[in-house]
């Protein structure tokens, strides 16, 4: 009778795991949290599979405007964190056709200090963009494997 009542409880633990990690709960990881913002279209989507980078460094808006035929966006995320934060983000910009616009900036620096809020901001490197698409990942502590 024991033996049937461990087996339960580890069938029910393990249950509950798994449906835990299908309903988004996960871990600070290296993926990176986005926006996809379309200027046309006036939408902002976010996407952030990495829960713990988005309760550590949440963006917390976007605003993408033209200026004449170029677009510009600036993005603001906050760091709810006691201490600094290394962190990467990077900018790419997409036309009418989603295709990617070339000469786009790979990723970039960025130390969030303690409580900071910081503002980013990017112009498209040519006329035709439509879309862009802010991405800021963790970046890993040198020689631990251990995400800072």
């Amino acid at each position: 009778m024991a033996l049937r009542n461990v087996r339960t409880a580890a069938w029910i633990v393990g249950i509950t795991l798994a449906l835990a990690n299908l309903g988004g709960c996960c871990s600070f990881t290296e993926a990176s949290n986005r926006i996809v913002v379309n200027a046309k279209a006036k939408t902002q989507n976010y996407e952030t599979p990495n829960c713990g980078l988005n309760s550590r460094a949440p963006i917390q808006n976007a605003v993408a405007l033209y200026n004449d035929q170029i677009l510009q966006c600036s993005v603001e995320v906050l760091s709810t964190e006691e201490e600094a934060m290394h962190c990467e983000y990077m900018f790419e910009w997409y036309d009418q056709d989603s295709h990617p616009i070339k000469d786009t900036n790979g990723w970039n620096n960025l130390i969030l200090d303690a409580g900071a809020r910081k503002t980013l901001a990017s112009s498209s490197p040519k006329p035709g963009a439509e879309k862009v698409v802010f991405s800021l990942r963790p970046v890993k502590a040198i020689g631990t494997g251990q995400i800072k």
